[in-house]
């Protein structure tokens, strides 16, 4: 007889694969010609698996084993049922490797509860993102000192171009014609290059414009060379200032994409885009942290033991808020967030922070389908503890009878799930 203590522990672990709690239902999807083997022997065999290209890059633990997908995120079931609907052949080449096979049409669902204890303690999940948490910090220091060093000339370049293109407006809608002249030359003739912009067109821009960039920037400053986004050449920052002028002047009134015209009678004086104000509002937030060692670490043990809680906590403490990836993206600040991305001698991924945002948005907290769970051993299947589920409708899509050998649906419960046009 168990103590109490351990029944107690026992409870509580129930259903509880690493940090993922409450797990009841699980699906292993697999080919029919599969199915036929493991209904011969009562269990589901290990099999190598490692997945497409997408997980290379990383360490996946065991490589014999038998995936599963939790029933209540699994990311391939709607897609199964909306196949079989329509007579559609399924290729299970996902990006997930539960269902890494060819021509599935079958789908084993277990209780997990009633598997063997013992196996169900060898189950674990399949979670990259153990990795992706060390790439995610890289990512992000380098984001926090990005942000740092761009704070203040970013802010004082999108405040200086909306005034530029305001000047510039001003003295051609004032009949300056020298003006409209330049600005239409170096704009048909490229005003990217140094050579374009520090010629008499780019000069009679800078002197009209000069007072607006010494609000921002010392002489020292105008006159120091500097690379700016978007330009060839490194030049003298004063240039690299009326290239970005010419550049949201552009922008604002060409009269069709990629064009390097623009309309004269539509020109008007603008306000700073809602775009930019919050950029400037991003770059401008002051809880901003780089991660230490000791907190890289941390949250690397956290994603592994799907502490959920830690993890969003960490990451909110270091200046990320749920929803940000859209603000970034409606500031027209992209940055690479999906895969990894090589820089320098580290990788970086900032995958970690879709993941958060999904988990932050289901009632229930439970990860989505990139994570598996895995299973390094024989699982047994019988009457009891599972329900085979074969798709009639992919079944035929894919020229495969679908009945199996009487034998079988006396051993074990077995549903068909028909097609609609049948």
């Amino acid at each position: 007889m168990i103590s109490l203590r351990e029944f107690i522990r026992q409870q509580l672990n129930e259903g509880k694969v690493d940090g993922l709690n409450n797990v009841t239902v699980i699906r292993h999807y697999t080919t029919f010609a599969a199915l036929k083997s493991i209904l011969s022997k009562g269990y589901i065999e290990p099999r190598e698996s490692k997945g497409d290209s997408d997980w290379d890059a990383y360490d996946i633990g065991e490589k014999k084993v038998v995936s599963f997908h939790d029933s209540r995120t699994d990311p391939e079931w709607k897609n199964a049922l909306e196949y079989n609907k329509d007579k559609l052949s399924f290729d299970g080449r996902t990006h997930t490797l539960g269902t890494n096979a060819k021509k599935i049409c079958a789908c084993i669902e277990i209780d997990f509860d009633k598997l063997d204890k013992l196996i169900q303690d060898k189950a674990h999940l399949l979670n990259i993102y153990g990795q992706k948490a060390d790439e995610f910090v890289n990512f992000w220091n380098e984001h926090v000192k990005w942000l740092t060093e761009n704070k203040l000339p970013t802010t004082k370049q999108l405040k200086l171009t909306t005034e530029g293109v305001n000047r510039l407006v001003k003295l051609i809608n004032d009949g300056d014609e020298e003006i409209l002249k330049a600005v239409k030359s170096l704009l048909k003739f490229g005003y990217s290059r140094e050579e374009k912009l520090i010629s008499e067109n780019g000069n009679l821009l800078v002197e009209n414009l000069i007072d607006i960039f010494e609000k921002y920037y010392s002489d020292k400053e105008l006159e120091a060379k500097t690379k700016t986004s978007g330009c060839y050449d490194t030049m003298p920052l004063k240039y690299g200032l009326v290239y970005l002028v010419l550049n949201k002047f552009l922008k604002t009134f060409r009269t069709k994409p990629w064009s390097d015209e623009f309309d004269e009678s539509s020109l008007h004086e603008i306000e700073l885009s809602e775009a930019d104000k919050l950029m400037i509002e991003i770059l401008n937030q002051d809880n901003y942290r780089e991660y230490t060692e000791d907190e890289r670490q941390e949250l690397i043990d956290a994603v592994k033991r799907f502490d959920l809680l830690k993890v969003v906590k960490m990451v909110w403490k270091h200046g990320w808020r749920k929803g940000d990836d859209d603000r970034y993206s409606k500031a027209n600040y992209h940055i690479n967030y999906k895969g990894r991305h090589k820089y320098g001698d580290k990788y970086e991924d900032a995958t970690l922070l879709f993941w958060i945002d999904r988990i932050m948005s289901n009632r229930n907290r439970i990860t989505n389908g990139d994570i598996e769970i895995r299973i390094p051993a024989e699982v047994e299947i019988n009457k009891e503890n599972c329900k085979i589920i074969i798709f009639d409708g992919i079944a035929e899509a894919i020229k495969q009878n679908p009945k199996l050998p009487q034998k079988y649906y006396k051993e074990y419960n077995i549903e068909h799930i028909k097609s609609e046009k049948d």
